[in-house]
């Protein structure tokens, strides 16, 4: 199952199983990808322990819409062509891939810089 951010298009990838724990599987692969984007423990926990209520939906954005598609094509071809070892690394690999709605910046850039902008710029060490 693919999630991507509506701020930045951060896509974090989990496997699809019982949606009573899809909230808890979204946080903690978010948590993760995060973490390995080098983002402050203190800001990881705001943006996923402290994320408040969590509503799941189709989007009604075109643009998000047009970034999901163009990320499951490439998650495809990741799969076909570089398997790799977990979801996880599918997320990282995926948060590389150049967005045109972010003039070509790649998801994981626009996640540091959006954190930069909303003041939360501390970096784990």
């Amino acid at each position: 199952m693919l999630f991507v951010s509506e701020a930045t298009f951060l896509p974090v990838v989990i496997p699809l199983a019982d949606s009573h724990t899809l909230v808890p599987r979204f946080r903690t692969a978010l948590r993760q990808v995060l973490q390995s984007l080098g983002v402050a423990s203190a800001v990881i926990k705001q943006e996923t322990d402290e994320g408040g209520d969590v509503a799941i939906a189709p989007t009604a954005s075109r643009k998000i819409l047009g970034v999901m598609n163009d990320l499951a094509f490439h998650a495809k071809w990741e799969l076909d062509h570089r398997p790799p070892a977990d979801l996880h690394r599918l997320s990282l690999a995926l948060g590389e891939v150049p967005c045109a709605p972010l003039k070509y910046v790649h998801p994981a850039e626009a996640t540091r810089q959006h954190l930069a902008r909303t003041g939360r710029t501390e970096r784990a060490s």
